[in-house]
């Protein structure tokens, strides 16, 4: 098997347009892999269905994979998608992936801690007062951060 394996060649695809096909993703993903690496290419195309907006592709080459992710973003059919690990489990602890690792883990942890802290044990606050104040705070900060 290859668990903890760090030799990823599988990516993530996001934001696929539903008229994107296997053929079409294959096409675009062997071109961008060739200007990487002359010799590699695309060795499978996943769409899960029903349809849920996004595919993974494998490629030959982890070079190509890794350079893709880096990369992040291309345009296909017309519309932007967005590249990434297919692999979040590993990635967590890969060092190379330390920003995506730690994007919103600890504060994710400290939240659901708060909420149940100050929500948990009373359903008449949860239900009557926290969910208007809660949504307007989420938008002022919303705000605040584009704003900024």
């Amino acid at each position: 098997g290859d668990t903890g394996s760090p030799i990823v060649t599988r990516i993530f695809v996001g934001r696929v347009q539903e008229k994107t096909t296997v053929d079409t993703l294959r096409k675009f993903f062997n071109g961008e892999a060739t200007k990487i690496d002359p010799n590699a290419f695309v060795t499978d195309v996943f769409i899960p269905r029903p349809f849920r907006s996004f595919a993974f592709v494998n490629f030959s080459s982890p070079a190509v994979a890794k350079e893709l992710m880096r990369q992040g973003d291309f345009i296909i059919d017309g519309s932007s998608v967005a590249v990434s690990a297919a692999a979040p489990r590993e990635s967590d602890f890969s060092p190379r992936y330390g920003q995506n690792a730690s994007y919103g883990l600890p504060s994710q942890g400290r939240h659901s801690r708060r909420f149940s802290d100050k929500y948990g044990y009373s359903p008449e606050t949860v239900s009557f007062k926290s969910p208007d104040y809660v949504s307007e705070r989420f938008i002022v900060e919303n705000v605040t951060a584009t704003v900024i």
